[in-house]
Formats: structure tokens, sequence, C-alpha cells
């Protein structure tokens, strides 16, 4: 009891800590910004973990000391540490609020503004930057800005520049690739279906003054005999004289060449043009060259204008007498036959004609010919020397004939050459090339080359002058 009654005097107490403390004065250095931070600083110092409210004691282990202004009290030992916490909580003064957690007050930061850089100082960290300086850096940035505009975007324009062009290019060759493909489809396709409706074509008349809507029943096309030129324009047929009208021979595709040939050579009858435009003498020699027709027979024709195959050779090549040839001379049997004769008869009269050049191969004529080139020149040796295939010694008709005193060359200029242009005919054979007949055969003058054609033939030529060209358009030509 009585300890009761002591701990209850020494609570009743009163305490001088619960006494306002006088307000300290503070510089306006030190003085804080808020007058419960101070507060709550005080509290905060004295109260400890051990309960001690004042802040300048240590913490005093020992529950008899007194805990107030030095004054001794005993407190029990069996206090726990609830009732001191107690104690000191009934000590604070009643003014005390609840102290609020100071805030850390924020360190002055310096803000750069652009407006502003003239006028301040701007300060990195702890070292102050001149104005000066700075001012050189942005102006250093700047340039360089500049710089990299100034070569960056050129390349950059140069290169979608090349790109693009490039990339035209390739499209224009893929667009034109395309379309030459497209038109030689188109082209070929048309031309098909042209050959295969070629016979199936009928010609459809529409009366303009009936419905246009309506046709006329198709027509079969009438056929027209071979020899029976029809369907030919009035004023073309009429520059050439209706020259069809009198001949047999008249092409109906070569009217227009009939009618260009008239024109530049207007001193040739309308008979003419149309042999020498048949025999081909509007175009240029060695062109327009055909297949030599009527092969292996008397008739076939090998000149500038119809050749004969690589590989043409008589199969019934026959040798001509010895006494009438210079060494071993083939001709056609015929051909041989007539000329054994032939000469046997210029003997028996008193002339001497005798065979030196008759039959020659392909290969033989092409080494000949090309001799004559290397020689005098192409163009010299097309007028006294046959291409291979285009003579007529391939076709082994041809002869060429001397009096066995004299070069051949000179044939001309001998009596036995008057002999054969009286008598030649009457075995067959014709004076193939005169000077009169160059423009048409393509040959100087040859009055020893002779070409047997048959008794038919050469009778008609010797009545008629003419060159085998101009018999073989009119009578053998189809």
């Amino acid at each position: 009891m009585d300890k009761e009654k002591k701990t209850n005097n020494v609570n009743n107490k009163p305490n001088n800590n619960n006494k306002p403390k006088p307000k300290k004065k503070y510089n306006n250095n030190n003085k804080p910004n808020n007058k419960s931070n101070n507060v709550n600083k005080n509290v905060n110092n004295s109260i400890n973990k051990n309960g001690n409210t004042n802040p300048n004691k240590k913490p005093n282990n020992n529950p008899n000391k007194n805990v107030n202004n030095g004054e001794k009290k005993v407190i029990n030992n069996n206090i726990n540490k609830n009732e001191q916490v107690n104690k000191v909580n009934k000590e604070i003064p009643k003014e005390v609020k609840p102290i609020p957690v100071p805030t850390p007050t924020p360190k002055p930061v310096v803000i750069e503004k652009e407006e502003t850089i003239d006028d301040v100082d701007i300060v990195f960290e702890t070292r102050k930057i001149p104005k000066e300086e700075i001012l050189e850096t942005l102006e250093k940035e700047k340039d360089k800005e500049k710089v990299k505009e100034e070569v960056k975007v050129p390349k950059k324009k140069k290169k979608k520049l090349r790109l693009s062009l490039r990339g035209l290019i390739i499209l224009l060759l893929l667009f034109i690739l395309i379309d030459t493909v497209f038109i030689a489809t188109v082209i070929t396709l048309s031309n098909k279906k042209k050959d295969r409706n070629e016979e199936d074509i009928v010609e459809i008349k529409v009366d303009d003054n009936k419905d246009k809507d309506k046709e006329e029943p198709k027509k079969e096309p009438e056929k027209v005999p071979e020899k029976e030129k029809v369907n030919i324009e009035d004023e073309k047929l009429e520059k050439i004289g209706y020259v069809n009208r009198t001949i047999t021979f008249f092409k109906e595709e070569n009217i227009d060449r009939y009618i260009a040939f008239k024109e530049k050579n207007p001193k040739y009858s309308n008979e003419e043009v149309v042999v020498y435009v048949n025999i081909g003498l509007d175009n240029d020699y060695y062109t327009n060259i055909e297949k030599s027709p009527y092969g292996g027979t008397n008739k076939v024709l090998a000149n500038k204008y119809y050749a004969l195959d690589s590989s043409y050779e008589p199969s019934d090549l026959t040798a001509v007498n010895s006494k009438y040839s210079s060494g071993t001379r083939k001709l056609t049997k015929d051909a041989a036959e007539a000329f054994n004769k032939m000469a046997k008869a210029a003997k028996n009269e008193g002339y001497t004609v005798r065979a030196v050049s008759t039959y020659r191969s392909y290969l033989y004529q092409k080494d000949l010919y090309n001799k004559y080139v290397n020689k005098d020149g192409k163009a010299k040796a097309d007028t006294y020397s046959a291409r291979p295939g285009h003579s007529e010694h391939q076709t082994g008709l041809a002869v060429d004939v001397d009096n066995g005193k004299e070069i051949y060359t000179d044939f001309g200029e001998t009596k036995e050459f008057d002999w054969m242009k009286e008598n030649a005919y009457k075995y067959g054979f014709i004076l193939r090339y005169t000077k009169d007949t160059e423009w048409i055969t393509g040959y100087k003058d040859e009055p020893w080359h002779y070409r047997y054609v048959g008794l038919e033939i050469a009778k008609y030529i010797h009545e008629n002058p003419m060159t085998y060209e101009e018999y073989f358009v009119r009578f053998l030509d189809k």
C-alpha cells in the first residue's frame, strides 16, 4: 500500500517538464521553415527506445532514479515497459500534435532555357560554363548538321534517281520484248489461218439499196482455164496493149513487172516485154534463182536465173569418138552420137571440127570459175565464165570446138565456123552465145560454144533467130 501511495504521489506531483518552454530566438539564417518541425525534433529526441523524454541525458537503465528535472523518484522494478511508455505519453504536452514526417527540401535546380541563354550563365553540376564557350559549341554543332545535310541529301536523291531510271529501262525492255513476242505470235497465227482458209474464201456482195443486214448467197468461184487470163484490170492491160489476147505465154502474176519494164524500156514491143520479163531480165543476174527445169532431158535450161544441183550429173554420159576430140571427152548419149555425125560430115567436106571441152562436174566448174575470179575479178569473170551450178557444161549437152590448128578462142575467124553456122542445126546443135544477145544471156560472144537441143528446136531457132532463153519462155515455160 505504501508503495502504491508513493507512486501515486509521484504521479500527482506537478511536472515541471509540462510547463511550456520559452521560445528560443533564432537567427534568420538558422530559422527552420516550419514551427512544427522544431517541436517534432524535440519530441522525437526525447523519446528513445528506453522511454527517456530528456534528449540531453543518456538512457537510464536504473528504474530507481527519477526521470523528470533531476528529481529522484523510486520506481518499482516491476513496472513494465508499457507503463513507462504511458508515463512518458502523459508527460507530453497536450498542445503537441502528431508530427508529420519531414520532407527533404529539394536542392535548387538550374533550368536551361533558350530564351534566357544570353542573360544567364548555365551551371552544369559544379562547374560554370562561360556563355561564349556554349555559343561556340552550339555554332559548331549547327555547322556540322548543315554539312551533313549538304553531303547526305544529294547522295540519297542520286540513288533514288538511279534506281528509278534503271527501273524504267527494265520496264521498257520488258514491254518491248512482250510486244514483239505478241506481234510475232499474232502474225504466225494469222498466216496459218490464211493458208488454211485460202481455198474457202468466197466473195460476198451486199446490195446497198436493200437491207444491209441481208447478204446474197455465197457463190463458189468458177474454175478458169490456165491459158485464159481473166479478172485483170483493164487499165493495166491497156498499158501493155492487151497483149494477153495475142500470146499464150502471158503470166497474170507478172503484169506489174511488165508495166514497169515497159516504162523503162519503151523501145521494146509488148510481146518482147513479156518475153524478157519472163526470162528474168527485169532483175539483176544471179537473183531470184530457180531450179533448172527439165533436168535429165535435152530441154534442160541452165543460165544465170536457173541453177543445177551440185550433185547433178547425166546418167548416160558417153565418150566422143577420139577421131573428133582432143583426149577423152564425154557428152550425153544423144549429144555424143549427134556430134560424131556432124564432125564426120565436116571432115568429108574438108573441115575439121574437134571437141576440146564437154561435160564438167560442179566441182570442176567451181575451181575454174574461182581461177578466173582471182585472175580478172568477179565482175569480169561473170562475163565469160559461169558460176558453179549455172554452167551448161554440167548438163553434158554443151561442147567447145576448135579446128585442130588455131586456139579455140579464135574459132570465129576460121572457115570451120562458117560451116558450123550453116550446118550445126541439122544435127541438133545451136550457137549458144552471140554478140547481139549478150545482154540476154549475160555472156560475151563465144563462137566456139554449141549446145545440143535436138533437131526440132535447133531447126526452129535457126529459122527464127533467138536465144534458147527466148525459145524456152515462149514454148517450154509453164
